[in-house]
């Protein structure tokens, strides 16, 4: 089965000749899977008709009658529209998990259960297969059946409650970090357990949670309270163990610093004009800095507003003191730094080309794949079917039975 347009040029991916079977919606599992896909993975995203992946509707915008947010994450998949509630859809299904080697599901924990398609029943009929799931808080515990939304999950993460400025309200990250964390997560894990399974010959389950990726990304925080019962203080922009290590207020805008080590400070020093700075024990090492937190910040920030950002940025680089404007997402994407790296990708479109930012990764003899745009729903119904054996006139029938569409 092959469903992705060609690109000679192109060497194949690293996981070609790997099937995944998508039954994730939303975030976590179709950015799982996409990664997946941009790896050379065929992914055959199994959607339930009439409307299909609750993303497809989340907007605006929309471009061409789909949502950007569902663009963003399903490039390089086939589109499958198919009632799992029907027998007969229910062994299409079957089809397609006998031929996989990758099934990935993001349901609310128990809906794979009582659709048949538990772990255990497929593990049980296809031992070599890889049943990835994820869920915001797990299968079992005391809040398993909880609603897995991303801002439910880093609420309860403890990430909320350490953003924001000192004298404001807990603040979420501006996009789902809870869910592409997850999505990350389960990549690894699918790819632990291909290579894992090339020794053992055996598949297994694969495992993770929005909550569980938050809180380990929180990795400095977490020793800090485990560690030495120090819990964080919500610091806006700044680093709770680096000063200074934040966003600054220019006479124009803000820019971001970032001194790593004394070396840089006393750099720094010299670029302010306050080179005496640099060996006054209250400010010359950074755990001094730290201590004197808020008098180096009003230092700084004082001589910041004297001149513009773009001088204090240039002079700090040109002093080896790492500093940077904060860019919006627009500037961003035009910036020469993205175009350099090969970061926006731009795709044969069925309107003209379209373009998405591609997989950071860069690999020197297999690298992420160039794909197809991201499927209108059931467009490739018939072909999977056809592909599974069904002959014409069963396609037809199950359409006119409304198990696919």
């Amino acid at each position: 089965m092959s469903y992705s347009s060609s690109h000679p040029a192109q060497p194949p991916g690293v996981l070609a000749g790997v099937r995944v079977v998508d039954l994730s919606r939303v975030l976590s599992g179709p950015y799982c899977t996409m990664i997946l896909a941009d790896l050379g993975a065929e992914v055959i995203k199994v959607e339930r008709p009439p409307s299909g992946d609750d993303a497809r509707a989340f907007g605006p915008p929309f471009v061409d009658g789909e949502s950007t947010y569902f663009q963003s994450v399903n490039r390089s998949k086939a589109s499958i529209a198919l009632d799992l509630a029907q027998p007969a859809g229910a062994e299409v299904l079957w089809r397609l998990i006998d031929r996989a080697d990758v099934l990935v599901e993001n349901f609310r924990p128990g809906t794979m259960e009582s659709l048949g398609f538990g772990p255990d029943v497929c593990l049980a009929r296809q031992p070599g297969l890889v049943y990835a799931r994820m869920s915001g808080f797990g299968q079992s515990g005391p809040e398993r059946t909880t609603p897995g939304y991303d801002v439910i999950a880093q609420g309860m993460s403890g990430l909320m409650a350490a953003s924001g400025e000192p004298d404001g309200p807990p603040t979420k990250a501006a996009f789902s970090v809870g869910d592409i964390g997850a999505g990350m997560w389960t990549a690894i894990g699918i790819l632990a357990a291909l290579l894992e399974r090339t020794r053992s010959g055996r598949g297994q389950v694969v495992a993770t949670t929005l909550l569980g990726g938050l809180v380990s990304w929180q990795a400095h925080i977490s020793q800090a309270v485990l560690s030495a019962q120090v819990a964080p203080n919500r610091l806006g922009s700044a680093h709770a163990s680096i000063v200074p290590y934040q966003r600054f207020m220019a006479q124009d805008r803000a820019f971001n610093l970032a001194v790593a080590n004394d070396a840089q400070w006393q750099r720094l020093c010299a670029v302010l004009g306050q080179p005496q700075w640099a060996t006054d024990q209250r400010f010359a090492r950074n755990r001094d800095r730290v201590t004197n937190r808020y008098l180096v910040i009003e230092q700084l920030e004082q001589i910041f507003q004297t001149n513009t950002a773009d001088y204090w940025v240039r002079q700090c680089r040109q002093a080896e003191v790492p500093a940077a404007d904060i860019l919006r997402a627009e500037e961003v994407l035009a910036h020469p730094q993205l175009q350099a790296m090969g970061l926006i990708w731009e795709l044969a479109g069925p309107h003209g080309p379209w373009r998405t930012v591609g997989s950071p990764l860069e690999m020197s003899r297999t690298p992420p794949r160039l794909g197809t745009t991201p499927p209108k729903l059931g467009q490739d119904t018939d072909q999977v079917l056809a592909d599974l054996g069904y002959t014409d006139q069963e396609i037809r029938r199950m359409r006119e039975d409304t198990v696919v569409t």
